[in-house]
């Protein structure tokens, strides 16, 4: 079944008191609609409503909201779909696309339902005395000789197939609809599953992290990403670190970060997943990252020097810090080159290792030498450039999602994932 087709089966067409309207499933046993659809209920106007094969389902009114025109009907008799929909308080922004499908008054419309599409076009703050909160504009559609009617309860689902808003009624030049994040404690209040934004949560992503891991790395490193799942979140790290979770920077505000990734599924998934990777990588290391400006791991004064033939004296360790960048780019060689280059005016820090991620698979390769990082920094270091150094004697260094995961894969405990790791950010600041 496709997402269209089961979308289709989750929804259902009502008719009450002569108003049309449509709904659709939550679970089994329990439908959402628009409570102007049912608002004359009694038992002289019972409810009508049956599933998209046409079959009459009884159901009863349970709770209503009339600050969200929302209502909650349960099935009375043996029935039970298969078929429902995940509803999601997600943030309501523009130009994320959405589909729905409901039952409006035509004549194929009530016999079989007809799609809809399109796209967020607004979003209202303040909605105490409008109800809705969403503004949508449908795709090839023209929405002012367009009819709508009976439309009323389809869900906008979005492209993560999860239910954001509820069509309500047809504006002048748009659909409006209401959140399920505005209706949110509502329906929270009535047992009603919600989960929460993709973006307030990792455990959207927890079931794809470590793609490709052998069960026992997979099972052990899937502990440590359950452990992040529940300390951070992909907005918290958005607010900390805005434009700089890309390379290059971009100057953007924590909203119109939002709104991009939101835009983007592909992406930001990819995004996301990678995050929650290199934090599990990060806390199997006992590192910390409560804060994602300043992520950091230990490594031992002992294996400091023997690499690096620093005397950090006694027992004292070093810390390493970490930074995670995405890139649009599919070429690791040529981001490293970009990003030291980048730097060359400023300084980059000692005691510093940059991780870079990207959509493209395998992405990395094969880690950086000492070599060529002295040839780039000898590039860079001329006079035309004589405001580039590196600080201290710890020299930085580079390496790629895809490095650490390739040292870890390969491990069936702890201990030997921890030897790896450790190697590899050793090497990788391994002065020339």
């Amino acid at each position: 079944m496709t997402p269209e087709e089961f979308l289709k089966a989750s929804t259902c067409r009502i008719e009450c008191d002569g108003v049309k309207g449509s709904g659709f499933f939550i679970s089994p046993k329990t439908i959402l609609t628009c409570y102007h659809v049912v608002v004359n209920v009694d038992d002289q106007n019972p409810i009508e409503l049956f599933d998209y094969l046409s079959n009459p389902i009884a159901v009863e009114l349970i709770k209503q909201d009339i600050d969200c025109d929302i209502a909650i009907l349960n099935i009375v008799n043996g029935y039970k779909s298969e078929c429902f929909l995940q509803l999601c308080e997600s943030e309501i922004v523009p130009d994320v696309s959405w589909i729905s499908f409901g039952y409006p008054t035509t004549q194929n419309g009530r016999l079989v339902g007809e799609p809809l599409s399109g796209t967020i076009r607004d979003f209202i703050v303040d909605s105490s005395l409008t109800i809705h909160d969403s503004i949508t504009s449908v795709s090839s559609v023209n929405a002012l000789t367009a009819h709508y009617d009976g439309f009323s309860g389809s869900p906008l689902v979005d492209q993560n197939n999860n239910v954001i808003s509820i069509l309500r009624y047809q504006a002048p030049n748009y659909l409006n609809s209401v959140s399920i994040k505005k209706a949110s404690a509502f329906l929270k209040n009535h047992f009603i599953n919600i989960k929460p934004d993709e973006l307030c949560s990792f455990s959207e992503y927890l079931p794809f992290v470590f793609d490709g891991f052998e069960s026992d790395p997979k099972l052990m490193c899937n502990k440590f990403a359950a452990e992040v799942s529940s300390t951070s979140s992909p907005n918290v790290i958005i607010n900390s670190l805005l434009g700089s979770v890309f390379f290059p920077n971009r100057a953007q505000t924590s909203k119109e970060l939002i709104a991009e990734l939101k835009r983007n599924k592909e992406q930001s998934n990819a995004i996301w997943i990678g995050w929650l990777e290199f934090l599990s990588h990060v806390s199997l290391l006992k590192g910390e990252h409560s804060n994602a400006n300043e992520i950091t791991i230990t490594l031992s004064s002992t294996s400091m020097f023997k690499m690096l033939r620093i005397n950090v004296g006694g027992t004292k360790a070093v810390k390493l810090k970490l930074r995670f960048l995405w890139t649009d780019s599919e070429t690791y060689l040529e981001v490293a080159k970009q990003y030291i280059h980048k730097e060359h005016n400023t300084e980059i820090e000692n005691n510093t290792c940059h991780i870079f991620n990207s959509k493209k698979a395998n992405f990395g390769g094969i880690p950086l030498t000492a070599n060529f990082k002295k040839n780039i920094i000898q590039n860079i270091s001329s006079p035309n450039d004589s405001g580039f150094r590196i600080r201290g004697t710890v020299d930085f260094g580079i390496l790629s999602l895809q490095h650490l995961n390739n040292e870890v894969k390969k491990c069936v405990s702890i201990t030997l994932a921890t030897e790896n790791l450790e190697k590899l950010f050793r090497d990788a600041i391994q002065e020339s």
